[in-house]
């Protein structure tokens, strides 16, 4: 998953880190320090680009990481009132 995503950038290749890869850490920082903000940031991650999100292997780490509830959590905040 650590594969890094080259995109052209004003005619510049640019690496990026995989999006699958940035949730897993933001769900990680939210287990460690507990700040709401990595939730909001992946459920907006979530909204603009969640059509690009590869499930399984995302649900993959999240499953082996142990971070179920935390992705639970981080749905919720994308979810309406």
């Amino acid at each position: 998953m650590i594969a890094r995503v080259i995109r052209q950038v004003e005619a510049e290749a640019v690496a990026f880190a995989p999006i699958e890869y940035v949730i897993v850490q933001k769900l990680r920082h939210h287990r460690l320090g507990g700040s709401d903000r990595h939730l909001r940031d992946v459920a907006r991650m979530l909204d603009v680009s969640g059509s690009v999100v590869d499930r399984p292997a995302l649900d993959q780490w999240i499953t082996r990481l142990g971070l179920g509830a935390e992705w639970d959590k981080a749905r919720a905040w994308g979810e309406p009132d």
